[in-house]
């Protein structure tokens, strides 16, 4: 009979190879931030006056990765209009591309050139006539490209946002257009990845599938794991 120890030691063995391989994932050229999910929100619901900015939020938590910012500003224009608006803002060394593109699209594939800041939504109030978005109403899971100098020279990532626009003539706060990030991630090498590529998921069904997860199974735990991922 195999001793308890020996079983301890190849159940062990192999959750050990299994996070060999996830660590391996890891160290791969794409870096994701993880699912964020931070909001940013305007907070005043009076008519504003004089350009001002009215919420920001900073990313910068990956290491060789962008540093950027996501604010909101309002203000007052002539003829009694109003405007609120949100953009992305590169802080050192890079630029947005495209506002809204489709999982997939690439810097080289994306439509227009660039700048430090890229529009993610806009509102427009104050008169029936003049009340709009202006071409960017609400979305959910749209992507913003961007690039950057970093430790391999230029390289590239992608934004993940959705946002509350309201088209309406109204000074509310919720009307937006308020911004959630939801994640986003660069390519340490310089490859021009597509937007969405190396994306993290919520699924937990991606943490059964960890060599961490391997390891507290124990032997059973692990036959039984292997034998559904062979029926799938």
């Amino acid at each position: 009979m195999t001793s308890k120890a020996k079983q301890l030691a190849s159940i062990t063995a192999v959750g050990a190879s299994a996070i060999a391989l996830t660590g391996g994932k890891a160290a791969a050229a794409t870096i994701d931030s993880g699912i964020l999910n931070t909001a940013i929100i305007f907070q005043s619901n009076s008519n504003p006056g004089n350009f001002a900015q009215d919420g920001s939020a900073l990313f910068h938590s990956l290491a060789g990765g962008p540093s950027f910012a996501i604010k909101l500003f309002s203000a007052a224009s002539s003829g009694g209009t109003y405007n609120r608006f949100a953009v992305a803002s590169m802080n050192t060394g890079g630029i947005f591309k495209n506002a809204r593109v489709a999982a997939g699209q690439t810097w080289n594939t994306a439509v227009t050139n660039g700048s430090f800041y890229g529009r993610l939504g806009y509102r427009k109030w104050g008169k029936t006539s003049v009340s709009t978005t202006r071409g960017l109403p609400s979305v959910t899971d749209a992507y913003s490209l961007f690039r950057f100098t970093g430790v391999s020279g230029t390289e590239y990532g992608w934004l993940e946002f959705s946002t509350v626009v309201v088209d309406a003539n109204s000074a509310a706060a919720a009307d937006g257009p308020n911004v959630t990030v939801v994640q986003y991630a660069f390519n340490d090498a310089g490859a021009t990845i597509g937007a969405g590529e190396g994306a993290a998921t919520p699924e937990p069904s991606s943490v059964a599938e960890s060599g961490l997860a391997a390891l507290i199974l124990g032997a059973e735990g692990l036959r039984r794991w292997g034998k559904a991922r062979k029926a799938m």
